[in-house]
C-alpha cells in the first residue's frame, strides 16, 4: 500500500510504502502520523543526539561526579556540543552561522539543571542576527 503523508516537521509530502502484511496486524494509518522526510530525520536524530550529551555532561555535574581535573574537559565537551548543535540548526534552517556565545556554556556549567532552557535559547541567537 501506497500512501502520501506530509512530513511531521516541515510538512512537505512524504511517500511511505506500507507492507500489506502490516495493514492485517495493525492500523496501517498508525504509521502515517509518523511519517517524516530524510532531511527531517537526518536533524532530529542528530539533533536529540547532541541533546542526549549535553544531558549527560550535565548531569555528572549536578551529581559532583566530576573531578575537579575534568570539569575543564567537561567545559571543553560542552562548548564543543553547543557549537555543534548550533551547527545542525543553522544547516536546517538555511542560516548563516551565528556567533558563538561563550554565556552558554557558562550558564551550562553554573545552572546545569537548566540545560534544556539554555539549548532553547539557540534559536534566538539566529533571530536576533537576522533582525541586525
Amino acid at each position: 500500500m501506497i500512501q502520501t503523508h506530509p512530513c511531521k516537521f516541515c510538512k512537505k509530502p512524504v511517500t511511505l510504502s506500507i507492507d500489506d502484511d502490516h495493514a492485517v496486524l495493525a492500523d496501517p494509518f498508525g504509521l502515517l502520523r509518523l511519517a517524516a522526510c530524510d532531511r527531517c530525520s537526518d536533524y532530529e536524530s542528530a539533533r536529540r543526539q547532541v541533546v542526549r550529551n549535553v544531558k549527560r555532561i550535565c548531569e555528572l555535574l549536578i551529581q559532583r561526579a566530576v573531578a575537579k581535573d575534568d570539569i575543564e574537559k567537561a567545559r571543553e565537551s560542552l562548548e564543543t556540543l553547543v557549537k555543534k548543535y548550533m551547527r545542525l540548526y543553522a544547516e536546517y534552517n538555511n542560516l548563516a552561522l551565528a556567533d558563538y556565545e561563550p554565556q552558554l556554556v557558562d550558564a551550562l556549567m553554573g545552572k546545569p539543571t537548566h540545560f534544556g532552557q539554555v539549548l532553547c535559547r539557540i534559536p534566538s541567537l539566529f533571530a536576533q542576527r537576522a533582525l541586525i
